[in-house]
């Protein structure tokens, strides 16, 4: 569902921020693309922090941070507003909100059928431990 709701931030936002805030659709196309580039970098340290953190931990937060930067969302009213306010979120999205942690809480949560073998998973000394 969270993917869902990011993509149609990203169809709807440059909406909005064009026709409704008044920006430059060059401007607001540069903001996103900023923030989705810094997401995109985020997301091995993403890992590692719900690998010391643990995954629904830093799950909880990038949702929470995710909702606030979303909601700051409508008090954006220039270009750099909106490059810092989506880069948050993009951050969060990919900290965990649709990152590394959520896999890993996922395949925790799944029912032991559902889960690889570990050597399909590429763990061959997995199984003798």
């Amino acid at each position: 569902m969270n993917r869902v709701g990011n993509g149609l931030f990203n169809t709807a936002s440059a909406l909005y921020f064009t026709l409704v805030v008044g920006l430059p659709a060059a401007q607001v196309g540069a903001a996103l693309t900023v923030a989705g580039l810094i997401g995109l970098l985020a997301g091995a340290p993403g890992g590692r922090l719900a690998d010391r953190c643990g995954p629904r931990t830093v799950m909880m937060l990038a949702l929470a941070v995710q909702a606030v930067a979303m909601s700051a969302l409508v008090l954006v009213d220039d270009g750099a507003g909106l490059t810092l306010v989506a880069t948050v979120d993009q951050l969060a999205a990919a900290l965990g909100a649709t990152g590394p942690a959520l896999e890993r809480w996922g395949a925790r949560t799944r029912p032991r059928y559902a889960r690889a073998a570990p050597e399909a998973a590429g763990e061959p000394d997995a199984a003798r431990a």
